[in-house]
């Protein structure tokens, strides 16, 4: 090309001889103006940092190419458009690179200031926790437990491109080869679960331009993301299997593969939302480990201590954490203090302790105090033992009322059964609290505290596999606890007040329990009447019976408050006596009883996905209405749904109501006053179903709520979860813009509008359930395939968040649909396609949860 426009320009030119040589200089320059284009083009777009030599060595040649041109241009007569545009193009090539030399220098500049910052930062640091504790060697375990983490550090995309989302990558930390990088990557295959192509780099920079890279392949293939490389070799779980295989990183050649006992696989108890993760090999500074479950350990974590060499597992420990619930794990080692061999051999540990003197006369105080409060004691047990008999014996009494009340029932009587059944249940709850309340005074008591001791010594070491001697000591408080012996001085005193509290209240006590005897014996009396037919059932009767009642409630009301905060069984009995129907004065959810069975889905075992419950407001004409909506076998879409207007019917599914419709998507479906709420498929809308007609009568979007399994319950398609608690209609989701945290939405009943919203902290997908109660979400997590625990809490109406912790059992691995029932304060949950339902307790009103 430069040729031609040679010849062109040539043409009626003073001086062929000098176009001529100018013509040779431009071949000759030719592939280094070509060659200087690409590094241009590098600068600009790849990122790559370059030195100020190759800046200099860049420009220098541009100059030569411009001087060229300068006097080719200058040799011709007049102007030529093609030779116009070659020195423009230069000049423009030049001031890029000038740009960019400018522009490396500046941040060369930025970045030499912010590493100054950052090194007298980190010299400050490392002075204050030099007055505090040794400093971290690295590669040792001197140190404490993980503390913090710092932002990500993006190094670079795999090779295989963006596609490629799963996989892992690392630094092998100790290579076979001394003074040798080794980094390395493996990109899953698009499924998330397959691995058989790796590569690795010999250096840091290698890495980082993707240059000279080694890549082997697997000759079996691998599964999931735990696979590490430690000493050269390449540890991954083997495909389809719970077997560990080994492969040569330089080589490629498969060495070994070896059983890890009972653990499970192909995606049984994997990480939270990522899949097949069922067998991390992780490394620390000892070496290979294990992490995984089994159906021993019901979906806990296991951690396994491996032979590098045999890859046999030689310690074994099983933790509370369920592996589901958990997004990744990984292992870093405790410290050890060393110890010294005496003259025999032995490695042996010392302890030094500071010369502080012991306070002798102080603890001869605590020991008066402690022979006077133990006297104290000992009358007050005489005392409760005394309550107890008593308690036994309004027990008997009450089981015989009862009884007597159930012989009434099955009589051919005037009044009707509901009033007799309210009746019945309310001296069945009394006679179930004064049960609890004769346990709690003979086995427990709440006032008296323990004193303990702390001490320290000293004791034999073992050797390590180095022949050093390793010692592992639990010591106390750097110095005698003096602080502490002070504040165990003041409890004391303060318990001895406490006891002389107690000691005068059991005169009280005493009056009120005289008291409820004779209301017990007067209600004999009335039950006695009523047996022997001495005056007819009116509704006279029942409301003084309802009165007594009442005054009974009154009394534990007042030994409530005679005992003010000092006695937590009181508290329970108190809220157990006053009805909560439809109440919020009490505090956050105590207790979740047994799971009640009610039934199997009537869809059959397959139909593992589903909800279902009670209307807690159905209409006038139906005095009662439960429903059942199990998920097609994808888990995923709702198609038929049944309701019954009996319990009986329910039990014994007759006289079902079937409706079909086109669809429903996931388990956050609820009825409420004869309407079917539920999230229409594919969608972020809610959809309100009439169930008489099966018609649709509103569907509404939730604005900007994830949908399609973007940010599920950790069971999947449970996007958008439809709830009511006493105050009506709620739903439950998460938005990008929360980074898929919980959000709760008030809707409107009638046109679904969101009223208001409420956004949480709380990562919606490591939620297993949630829902609400009184204004209050509940989340709920997965301990392990046989229980459940309610851990979250978010009050609307504080807008503060707790943690709580109140475990529970259920029958099978998965629920999935979880509703909460404002009348009977039940649970309605879906386990696996059975039908189960769980009672609530709360604490007393006041109580707080503990800061989330």
């Amino acid at each position: 090309m430069i040729l031609a426009v040679v010849a062109e320009i040539s043409v009626g030119l003073p001086d062929r001889g000098l176009i001529q040589e100018y013509s040779s200089k431009i071949i000759l320059y030719e592939d280094q103006l070509a060659n200087l284009t690409v590094q241009v083009e590098n600068l600009e777009i790849s990122g790559m940092s370059f030195n100020e030599l190759e800046f200099e060595l860049v420009k220098n040649e541009i100059k030569e190419m411009e001087v060229l041109i300068t006097q080719l241009k200058d040799s011709l007569n007049g102007s030529n458009i093609i030779i116009d545009n070659l020195f423009l193009e230069i000049q423009n090539l030049s001031a890029a690179v000038g740009e960019l030399e400018t522009l490396d220098k500046n941040n060369v500049l930025v970045i030499r200031r912010e590493v100054s910052a950052l090194r007298k930062q980190l010299k400050e640091c490392e002075e204050a926790k030099n007055q505090t504790s040794s400093p971290i060697i690295p590669g040792s375990c001197n140190h404490g437990t993980l503390l913090n983490m710092s932002e990500p550090f993006i190094v670079q995309l795999n090779w295989k491109g963006f596609s490629y989302k799963g996989g892992a990558w690392g630094k092998d930390p100790e290579p076979a080869t001394s003074n040798r990088e080794l980094y390395w990557q493996v990109p899953l295959t698009n499924d998330f679960r397959y691995m058989q192509q790796y590569r690795y780099y010999n250096s840091y920079d290698d890495l980082r331009l993707y240059r000279n890279p080694h890549d082997g392949w697997t000759s079996y293939y691998g599964q999931g993301s735990g696979m590490v490389v430690y000493k050269e070799k390449l540890y991954y779980n083997c495909q389809d299997s719970n077997q560990i295989c080994r492969v040569s990183v330089n080589t490629g050649n498969f060495e070994m593969r070896k059983s890890l006992p009972n653990a499970t696989f192909n995606n049984m108890f994997s990480y939270a939302g990522t899949p097949w993760q069922d067998i991390d090999i992780a490394v620390d500074e000892s070496g290979l480990w294990a992490i995984y479950a089994t159906e021993e350990s019901t979906g806990n974590i296991v951690i396994s201590k491996l032979n590098e060499t045999t890859l046999d597992v030689e310690d074994t420990w099983v933790t509370r954490m369920y592996r589901r619930a958990v997004s990744n794990a990984f292992i870093t080692s405790v410290s050890n203090t060393s110890g010294t061999l005496d003259a025999n051999g032995v490695c042996r540990c010392a302890v030094y302790l500071p010369d502080e003197p012991f306070p002798v006369d102080r603890f001869e105080k605590l020991e008066i105090l402690s022979v006077s409060l133990s006297s104290s004691v000992q009358q007050e047990i005489s005392k409760i033992q005394q309550y107890t008999s008593k308690m036994y014996a309004y027990e008997q009494r009450l089981q015989n009322l009862t009884a007597r009340v159930q012989t009434i029932e099955r009589g051919d009587i005037s009044f009707t059964e509901l009033d007799f059944e309210l009746l019945r249940i309310e001296i069945a709850q009394m006679e179930s609290l004064v049960t609890q309340l004769k346990t709690s005074v003979s086995d427990s008591n709440g006032i008296i505290s323990q004193l303990y001791t702390e001490f320290a010594g000293s004791g034999n070491g073992t050797r390590d596999e180095n022949g050093a001697c390793q010692c592992l000591v639990y010591l106390p408080d750097p110095t005698f606890p003096v602080t502490r012996v002070e504040q165990l001085e003041i409890q004391a005193v303060s318990l001895l007040a406490s006891v002389e509290r107690e000691i005068a209240k059991i005169g009280v006590y005493t009056n009120k329990i005289s008291v409820y005897e004779k209301r017990m014996q007067n209600l004999t009396l009335r039950v006695d009447r009523l047996e022997k037919g001495e005056i007819t059932y009116t509704e006279l009767d029942f409301e003084l019976l309802r009165i007594e009642i009442k005054e009974m409630e009154s009394l534990v009301s007042q030994l409530k408050a005679s005992f003010s905060d000092s006695n937590f069984l009181v508290d329970q009995l108190y809220l157990e006596v006053i009805p909560l129907e439809s109440s919020c004065n009490h505090g956050p959810i105590s207790n979740l009883s047994q799971p009640f069975v009610v039934q199997l889905n009537w869809r059959g075992f397959g139909f593992k996905a589903g909800a279902w419950g009670k209307d807690p407001e159905p209409v006038p004409s139906k005095k009662e209405l439960y429903w059942q909506a199990p998920l097609n076998t994808d888990n995923r879409y709702m198609e038929y749904y049944r309701y019954y207007s009996s319990y009986d019917d329910f039990l014994l599914y007759k006289n079902p109501a079937e409706k079909r419709i086109t669809y429903g998507q996931g388990s956050g479906m609820v009825v409420y006053k004869n309407y079917l709420y539920y999230n229409c498929h594919s969608s972020r809308d809610v959809c309100k179903l009439d169930i008489e007609t099966n018609s649709l009568v509103v569907r509404k979007t939730i604005p900007n709520a994830a949908y399609d399994n973007r940010f599920s319950y950790s069971t999947p398609w449970q996007d958008i979860d439809v709830v009511v608690d006493e105050s009506g209609l709620w739903v439950i989701y998460a938005t990008e813009e929360s980074t898929g945290n919980i959000v709760i939405g008030k809707l409107n009943e009638t046109t679904l509008n969101i009223e208001k919203t409420w956004v949480t902290k709380q990562y919606k997908p490591s939620v297993s359930g949630a829902f609400l109660v009184c204004g209050v979400l509940y989340a709920t997590r997965t301990v392990n395939t046989r229980q459940e625990e309610v851990f979250y809490m978010y009050d609307t109406k504080t807008e503060q968040e707790g943690r709580v912790s109140v475990v529970y059992s259920k029958m099978m691995e998965y629920i999935y649909g979880v509703n909460y029932n404002p009348k009977d304060h039940k649970l309605y949950a879906y386990n696996d396609g059975y039908l189960v339902t769980y009672d609530l307790s709360f604490s007393a009103a006041g109580q707080a949860p503990k800061p989330a």
